[in-house]
């Protein structure tokens, strides 16, 4: 049995297409595609933490309807727009505020809304995963108050990790993800995708490029590489996790097309160029 974890999936809300930039011509597609993402990765043996904003605009005949399609155990933790009856409710397996689960070993603490300061965030095998803040500004301070509250423990004491699992980030794509997948053990090296990032510092590297390029690895790891230049711009704010993840998967080069190599020796040097100048 796995657990999986996904939040704000938002069924019946046609609204949160364009509020999202989701891309779907309309609601019942976005529903559609959402139910068959969900029964594609979840089997009937494994279990679902729905991190809140399950439902909008829905009657509870549809709910109803709808929880009897997805397969698995559903666990929902209650988030600020689920309205639903007691028969609704009866269709999950819990509901709670918050929860905290044990995930191979990891603890796991649940809530809707970012916990800065959860409950074992002084753990190294601590994950907050959360939801309700979409992709808007609001995401954008809650990375920078985790990076500033790391940079601020400067390494004395351990720090565990926030994941937010809104659909509509890239790495969850409207599909409930496992904690292995969400730490990146399973997604690896090979499914980076190449879009702009969160580019806040620069630092001059030895690269050699033979053009341009946006480099996300895992979501939380960003770089743009300008080849005129030999400029490697890096997301500051999660910068030490791109570290580790390098360091614990012994990775040598990074091939972002058939013609361009990012050797790590190199971004392992701009990395600590960065923390030092910190």
């Amino acid at each position: 049995m796995t657990k999986f974890y996904i939040a704000d999936t938002h069924f019946g809300h046609s609204n949160i297409i364009p509020f999202d930039s989701r891309p779907f011509s309309n609601v019942e597609e976005m529903d559609e595609y959402i139910i068959h993402q969900w029964n594609k990765t979840v089997t009937k043996a494994d279990s679902v933490y729905v991190l809140g904003d399950m439902f909008w605009n829905y009657s509870n005949e549809q709910m109803i309807k709808t929880l009897r399609k997805l397969n698995g155990q559903k666990h929902l933790i209650w988030g600020n727009h689920d309205r639903m009856s007691r028969d609704v409710k009866s269709c999950f397996n819990t509901v709670s505020e918050i929860k905290e689960v044990k995930d191979n070993g990891v603890n796991v603490f649940l809530c809707h809304y970012p916990v800065l300061f959860w409950n074992k965030n002084l753990r190294e095998n601590s994950v907050h995963l959360y939801g309700h803040v979409h992709e808007t500004m609001e995401y954008t301070e809650v990375l920078m108050a985790d990076g500033l509250i790391r940079q601020g423990r400067s390494g004395r004491y351990p720090r565990g990790e926030m994941i937010n699992v809104g659909v509509m980030l890239d790495y969850m794509a409207y599909t409930p993800r496992s904690l292995d997948y969400l730490l990146g053990k399973e997604r690896g090296i090979n499914e980076m995708d190449i879009q702009i990032g969160k580019i806040t510092t620069e630092v001059t590297t030895g690269l050699e490029l033979s053009s341009d390029y946006d480099l996300k690895i895992n979501d939380d790891f960003y770089a743009k590489l300008d080849a005129k230049s030999k400029t490697l711009t890096l997301n500051m704010n999660r910068i030490h996790l791109l570290k580790d993840f390098l360091e614990k998967k012994d990775i040598e080069k990074i091939v972002l097309k058939k013609d361009t190599v990012l050797h790590v020796d190199n971004l392992m040097e701009g990395i600590e160029n960065i923390i030092t100048d910190k």
